[in-house]
């Protein structure tokens, strides 16, 4: 299909004039709605804007315009005074008049007591700070608030917090030691100021155990993924980090990465405890994730087995994943869609139109910033078409607005030519500062069904062999060779990948069901049985011919580009378990 492609990309975090600097540059940047301004963090201005004076060395807000590159720092009060302390994690409200973000300086808005981290709007159009991680009668919590994040109409922001003051309602969250106090989600009202704890234990006190990364609203704003090693649901035993949806107006509390049956991860080879986290909402039903306990599911992309896969996490894959919360179903990215294997890290991200994902991947064939369009099953390596520029890792993945363009970081300086602002470090070697990137993504036409995709037929014979089946002549199958699996040959199992559109199919099975024996067979996707059956008729015949002839209907099978799709069963008596075609018809759209 080849559509997807890198058009351009340029890096943000230069000056006006689009000279370097030798500023540490720590990502976390955000686009405005409209695709005009870029805010990044920098721990220094030199080279960027006016020098500050060296007790002034902190994490600074720097808002660029990207059409007249014009530079501000937003870290500063209404009269100009800096803020006293180090800012990051910015983000642009969905009207891009506020921007979130958090701050340990004390004197960004009056109230703040704390010496910890809190979370504060700015009005981009007076400069006025206020804070958002409060009670809604003013109390300031006592420790950490970080990771803030708008909901798609901008009324809600939520965020991570350590504070124990914060819990309005139910079980106070307990005033631990700071380096012991469990990390909660929490939810702000930018409206009536209320300010709800989302990360509720089965007896609806607070977690006692932390929540990590970043949150994720749904489109419609009514659900919040998160991920937390908190037992949140009674049958979470497994002790691992585990990815969770809350219902924000039940406070409904629901795990979302286990199987399609439902069944937990009992084991994680990436780390001590994780085995699933970095969750983004795709569509109001359909969450992404990283999963490294390699159980999940053990398909998406080419036919390979799931445990032992090789990774530098261990014996089990790392997958990419979406879980579709309405009827369980699991999709597992798990190749580059040619068969290679590639392994994520916990740098996941979404665009808003739910089409594209951005992640790390080290696995061979990509670039190690890689974006896959979910619609189409199509990768791009995150790179421009030049030898020289290789692009590398990244981190601090984000989308613009309208989809279009992918913010990130990274050190390496292999994205665009002139990036050369080493920093030398003892021992003499030297380190690419880490500058801040905007790349433009094309996807290409967007497939339409302008017409009903048109029904085809699979051979059977054209199938993987995966064991016990073999290929035989047969002058009465409708390709004239058919699979078949003698009974002492035991399971036979034959697959192959998905490469048509992505929807929902009426699958059609053609075999030969003769009268010495019972056969049986089923269909999987993604190692998830959908339908089996007997091989039971009487057609008083033992030989596959006209009369033994018999199909099964599968209906409304969902199936995406790069499922794997096999067919697996035994033999019975003198009933060699014969198959003859797959017969795939449209049946609507999957997502």
């Amino acid at each position: 299909m080849d559509n997807l492609r890198i058009v351009d990309i340029v890096r943000v975090s230069t000056d006006a004039q689009g000279r370097e600097s030798l500023a540490h540059h720590r990502g976390e940047a955000s686009m405005s709605p409209d695709g005009v301004n870029v805010v990044f963090v920098s721990n220094a201005t030199h080279g960027i804007i006016d020098e500050l004076p060296d007790s002034h060395n902190f994490n600074h807000l720097l808002l660029k315009n990207l059409q007249t590159n014009e530079i501000v720092r937003l870290s500063e009060r209404r009269d100009g005074r800096v803020y006293e302390g180090s800012s990051w994690e910015p983000v642009f409200s969905p009207d891009g008049a506020y921007l979130a973000f958090s701050s340990k300086a004390r004197n960004v808005a009056p109230g703040d007591g704390n010496k910890g981290s809190d979370i504060f709007l700015k009005d981009l159009a007076t400069g006025l700070a206020t804070m958002v991680s409060r009670t809604s009668d003013d109390q300031y919590g006592r420790g950490d608030s970080v990771a803030p994040v708008f909901s798609p109409d901008g009324r809600h922001i939520a965020f991570l917090s350590t504070a124990f003051r914060l819990n309005e309602a139910g079980e106070p969250v307990p005033a631990l030691p700071a380096s012991r106090r469990p990390m909660q989600v929490y939810l702000k009202d930018l409206e009536s100021g209320a300010l709800t704890l989302v990360s509720r234990n089965p007896d609806g006190g607070a977690a006692t155990t932390s929540s990590l990364g970043k949150l994720s609203f749904s489109p419609d704003g009514r659900k919040l993924a998160f991920a937390t090693v908190a037992d949140l649901v009674p049958e979470d035993t497994n002790d691992l980090v585990d990815v969770f949806v809350a219902e924000l107006a039940t406070g409904a509390i629901t795990r979302i990465s286990t199987d399609s049956n439902g069944a937990q991860i009992e084991e994680s080879s990436w780390y001590d405890n994780f085995a699933n986290g970095a969750p983004v909402f795709l569509t109001d039903n359909r969450v992404a994730f990283i999963s490294a306990g390699g159980l999940i599911a053990k398909g998406g992309g080419d036919l390979i087995e799931g445990p032992g896969t090789p990774s530098v996490y261990g014996n089990k894959s790392v997958h990419i994943v979406i879980k579709n919360i309405d009827d369980n179903s699991v999709f597992a990215i798990r190749t580059n869609g040619s068969g290679q294997n590639f392994y994520g890290t916990g740098q996941l991200s979404a665009s808003p139109d739910g089409r594209l994902i951005a992640f790390h991947s080290g696995g061979q064939g990509l670039g190690a910033l890689t974006v896959m369009d979910v619609l189409t099953g199509e990768f791009v390596a995150v790179r421009l078409d030049d030898p020289a520029l290789i692009g590398g890792s990244a981190r601090d993945l984000t989308f613009s607005a309208d989809s279009s363009q992918l913010i990130f970081t990274s050190h390496f300086n292999t994205f665009v030519e002139g990036d050369t602002n080493k920093t030398p470090y003892i021992g003499g070697w030297n380190m690419n500062n880490p500058d801040v990137f905007v790349a433009t993504i094309d996807v290409g036409p967007i497939p339409t069904l302008s017409h009903t995709p048109v029904p085809f037929r699979l051979e059977a014979e054209d199938m993987t062999i995966l064991s016990s089946f073999s290929i035989d002549d047969s002058l009465a199958a409708s390709g004239g060779r058919i699979l078949k699996a003698p009974v002492r040959d035991g399971e036979g199992r034959a697959g192959f990948v998905f490469r048509e559109v992505s929807g929902s199919y009426d699958v059609t099975i053609g075999h030969f069901d003769e009268s010495d024996g019972v056969s049986t067979l089923a269909l999987r996707v993604n190692d998830v049985e959908i339908d089996s059956f007997l091989f039971d008729a009487d057609s008083g015949s033992a030989i596959a011919g006209p009369s033994t002839r018999a199909t099964r209907l599968i209906e409304d099978v969902a199936l995406a580009v790069g499922d794997r799709v096999e067919i697996v069963g035994r033999g019975d008596g003198g009933e060699p378990l014969r198959v003859d075609f797959l017969d795939f018809a449209w049946a609507g759209e999957l997502f």
